[in-house]
């Protein structure tokens, strides 16, 4: 699957998809890279907690990936999302969910949180876990794109 690369689309990025470009060991690896190549040619929309995920991970052991990832953070293509906004109704689903049926990350809540907030342009969410967020996306009208 292609994500069309005009660059007045807005694609949300979940951790899962940070690991797997910069971990070369990553069972999507390959993956990552194929759909880098359209994503970066949109507008990036990257949630604050997916930084704090993925940042500590193996991916600072490099620092060819932090320069890289640098240069992503500052182009001007790149929209950091603030969690201010989602910390204390995303806690709130995390314990009810957690506690009864569903399980999610509560990383996975607020990017739920941001996709359906209207205040924010989601078009595209990239993630390895889809199953977590296909109702969202088919709500909200989001591509979900976790292949190639």
């Amino acid at each position: 699957m292609r994500i069309s690369s005009r660059i007045n689309k807005y694609t949300l990025l979940d951790s899962c998809f940070w690991i797997a470009l910069y971990e070369e060991k990553d069972k999507n690896h390959e993956t990552a890279q194929e759909i880098a190549e359209d994503i970066f040619k949109t507008n990036i929309v990257i949630p604050w907690p997916t930084l704090y995920e993925f940042m500590n991970t193996r991916f600072t052991k490099r620092e060819e990936n932090i320069t890289n990832f640098q240069r992503i953070i500052k182009n001007p293509n790149t929209f950091l999302i603030e969690d201010n906004d989602y910390r204390k109704d995303s806690l709130d689903i995390f314990f009810r969910l957690n506690l009864s049926q569903r399980k999610l990350s509560l990383v996975d809540i607020i990017i739920r949180a941001i996709i359906e907030d209207k205040k924010i342009k989601i078009d595209t969410l990239v993630t390895f876990n889809p199953g977590d967020f296909q109702d969202i996306c088919r709500k909200k009208k989001v591509e979900l794109l976790d292949k190639v």
